[in-house]
C-alpha cells in the first residue's frame, strides 16, 4: 500500500471540514443577525438568515454528495 503526503486523511475527513464550514456559516450568521437586529433583513422578498441558511445547507449537501461519488468511484 502506497500512502503518498496527507491526500487518504484529507480524503478521509473532507465531508467534515464541508459540515464544519456549514455549521460557521449557518452559526455566523444567526449571531449576526441577532447581534446587529438584523432578523427582519430580507433578500427577494424571503427572510434573509432563513435563506442563507438553505442556500449554505444545499451547498453543503452538493458538497458532501460529491465527495461520497468520488469515495464510490475509487
Amino acid at each position: 500500500m502506497r500512502v503518498v503526503g496527507f491526500s487518504p486523511i484529507l480524503g478521509a475527513i473532507s465531508a467534515m471540514i464541508v459540515w464544519a464550514a456549514h455549521f460557521l456559516v449557518v452559526d455566523g450568521a444567526q449571531a449576526t443577525a441577532c447581534a446587529r437586529g438584523g432578523a427582519g433583513a430580507s433578500l427577494l422578498g424571503q427572510p434573509l438568515v432563513p435563506a442563507l441558511v438553505l442556500a449554505a445547507t444545499a451547498v453543503s449537501l452538493l458538497a458532501v454528495g460529491a465527495i461520497g461519488v468520488r469515495a464510490w468511484r475509487r
